[in-house]
């Protein structure tokens, strides 16, 4: 009942719903899991957010693999054009996953270091010394780091469809609840308010954020729509050539916003 509160095409047309979506389901789905698997919770709430995701999205790629009707001369612009609000929609689901990892980390502060145990796993709370760091080899670590889990992206897209969005949710939970437990430490140590503190990590993070997530997200969509061309159309027709080369296109393209973010991350 619930994965129908939000009908597919609701979205379709407008993107930006997807944050409002992404967000109430994000909500829906923590609190569900804290109920049924209470030891699990952290990441028991990625695989009910999925599933309450995966039928839209499923209903918006069908619907993209069908306007294939591209001309046969290659043209970047109309390509994203093209494509453009589904990668959008992509896009707020991410960040709507992510703002509201982060508001629940943040209001169960210290509590989060047990209930997200396995999102903060993932941080290197070491950290590395500014003073003394090599750019290259941190910049080579953090890109092909990044590159690893882009083929990640694309294996489970291409594999499982929509099916992906369990890898997009847990990446974007993950930056969510290290986003908000950071900022949360970093506020009870100074005093300050924990929302004003997250605020102003944002800033700081976002254009790394925003381009890491960027090329995570083409590649997720150019893997869900190659794989519903290849179960639906006729293998080395016109219409399945025009989907291929758009989605191959679209994971090459995906590497030149993983490698500013790197730099940035590097530098920043």
């Amino acid at each position: 009942m619930i994965d129908q509160l939000f009908k597919a095409s609701w979205i379709e047309k407008r993107p930006w719903r997807a944050f409002f979506i992404a967000s109430v389901y994000s909500f829906i789905s923590f609190f569900s899991a804290i109920i049924i698997f209470p030891s699990f919770a952290g990441i028991a709430s990625i695989g009910l957010l999925s599933v309450l995701l995966v039928p839209s999205i499923n209903y918006l790629l069908t619907l993209e693999e069908k306007q294939e009707v591209r001309e046969k001369k290659l043209d970047l612009k109309q390509l994203f054009k093209d494509h453009r609000d589904v990668l959008e929609t992509y896009f707020y689901l991410f960040i709507g996953i992510m703002v509201s990892y982060a508001l629940i980390t943040l209001f169960l502060g210290f509590n989060s270091k047990i209930v997200f145990k396995e999102q903060l796993s993932i941080v290197n709370v070491k950290g590395l010394a500014s003073e003394n760091i090599d750019h290259y080899k941190f910049f080579k670590q953090v890109f092909f780091n990044n590159l690893s889990v882009l083929a990640v992206f694309l294996f489970l897209s291409l594999v499982y469809g929509a099916g992906g969005l369990m890898f997009l949710s847990w990446n974007a939970s993950a930056w969510g609840v290290v986003f908000g437990f950071f900022a949360f430490q970093s506020a009870i140590t100074r005093g300050v308010n924990p929302l004003k503190t997250f605020f102003l990590l944002m800033l700081r993070v976002t254009p790394h954020t925003v381009l890491e997530a960027l090329a995570y997200l083409m590649v997720a969509f150019a893997g869900g729509v190659i794989g519903k061309a290849v179960l639906r159309e006729e293998l080395f027709s016109d219409r399945f050539k025009h989907v291929l080369t758009d989605g191959v296109i679209i994971t090459m393209l995906a590497i030149i916003p993983l490698t500013l973010a790197a730099i940035i991350e590097t530098l920043v």
